[in-house]
């Protein structure tokens, strides 16, 4: 494309034969770009899951792309946990009540940060004392290092959080359906804040769940 068409929306198509249909079509959005200008890194201090009792440390190293450190730009993010179904090492198993999502969590880092002279920054994540339901939960750490010239450079980090109480897990041992008058078998496990199996007491129910459609058609 040239320096000077015109941005929106446009219609990419491919022909054989201009007198037929086209073979195939897209559409493609024309903006205005500017391309990186910095590198930059994020990390956590611990490799382990995010425990909110006591949050690591984020550190982020920024360094223009010819080399310099890239020193006093501002720099702003946010941490989202969200509810997750699934734990690992525990595949196959569901964990969480199936009627109940928690609406996710979002934290914003501290205002005024900015990287020093070499070009880092850190800063303890703001999720002390967040509630979390006896589920596991999953979270984003989304970083923004704006490069003075209102172009932000992007990155993000996903880690899972630490249990903060113990989870039931369930495992179907059979596929989706089952036929008329078979034996539904499944796993359940209780899981320790640590991720390690330990003993406990359950109580379940099963529910019978009825639909109800009203078919119609229109036009």
């Amino acid at each position: 494309l040239g320096s000077s068409v015109p941005r929106g929306s446009w219609r990419v198509e491919t022909f054989v034969d201009t007198s037929s249909a086209p073979l195939a079509q897209t559409t493609i959005l024309v903006e205005d770009f500017i391309p990186e200008r910095i590198d930059v890194a994020v990390r956590l201090d611990d490799e382990d899951a995010i425990d909110v009792r006591a949050p690591p440390i984020l550190d982020v190293d920024a360094a223009w792309l010819f080399g310099a450190p890239a020193a006093d730009l501002a720099l702003a993010g946010e941490v989202r946990i969200a509810a997750s179904a699934t734990l690992e090492g525990w595949p196959g198993y569901r964990f969480g009540a199936y009627d109940q999502e928690p609406d996710p969590i979002v934290r914003t880092l501290p205002r005024g940060l900015s990287t020093d002279a070499s070009g880092s920054v850190a800063t303890r994540l703001p999720v002390a004392g967040v509630s979390l339901e006896a589920r596991p939960y999953e979270a984003r750490i989304l970083v923004n290092v704006d490069d003075g010239s209102g172009r932000p450079t992007e990155r993000t980090l996903d880690r899972a959080v630490a249990l903060t109480e113990p989870v039931v897990g369930i495992r179907p041992a059979f596929e989706s359906t089952l036929a008329r008058n078979a034996e539904a078998e499944f796993a359940l496990a209780v899981i320790g804040v640590d991720g390690a199996p330990r003993p406990g007491t359950l109580t379940w129910r099963i529910n019978e769940v009825r639909t109800r459609y009203q078919w119609f058609s229109v036009g």
